[in-house]
């Protein structure tokens, strides 16, 4: 976990703005969402099917840098008293 956050924090530190560039178009924006949900195990068998509960978290940055069009995100996912990345992005177009 430790490993993504450095990377979304290097990506929001290249992706500051350089006042002399001139840079037009949409602005970095920063954006959080959350929320919880449910899943269940696949199984053919009834005695190994388990429910669970989980709550995510997901943080985007996106916008125009020097670069491109910078778009980040990293979700974390919470279940059993486990943290875990569940889906890391980063792309520059």
């Amino acid at each position: 976990m430790r490993k993504a956050f450095f990377i979304f924090i290097l990506a929001a530190f290249l992706a500051l703005p350089d006042t002399a560039s001139g840079i037009e178009g949409n602005p970095l924006t920063l954006s959080y969402s959350g929320g919880t949900g449910k899943g269940s195990s696949i199984s053919k068998f009834v005695e190994n099917t388990w429910s669970y509960r989980y709550q995510y978290h997901v943080l985007v940055l996106s916008g125009d840098v020097q670069q491109g069009r910078l778009f980040s995100q990293i979700q974390l996912e919470e279940r059993d008293y486990n943290t875990g990345l569940t889906f890391p992005r980063l792309s520059l177009s």
